[in-house]
């Protein structure tokens, strides 16, 4: 008993048959990959976490600097203090 592929033709259709054998083989097969690939993503991307952007200190006046929310959040030039 082969690993087989078979048609029968049948009016004007074609019918495609596989053996057991075959389609133990392509059941095997997916089975298989679909495994390795939960496993694979499992260990690559599962639990890992983003990393943080490095802090950098912006200075008053220096592009970044948002008075609104920084510093002493008074806006604005002739501002007393």
């Amino acid at each position: 008993m082969g690993v087989g592929v078979g048609y029968i033709r049948e009016g004007g259709c074609v019918k495609v048959f596989l053996s057991l054998r075959l389609w133990v083989v392509l059941v095997l097969a997916a089975v298989v990959v679909g495994v390795g690939a939960f496993v694979v993503g499992w260990n690559v991307g599962g639990g890992s976490e983003p990393v943080p952007a490095p802090s950098v200190r912006v200075e008053e006046d220096e592009p970044g600097w948002d008075c609104r929310t920084m510093g002493n959040r008074v806006c604005g030039e002739g501002v007393e203090r």
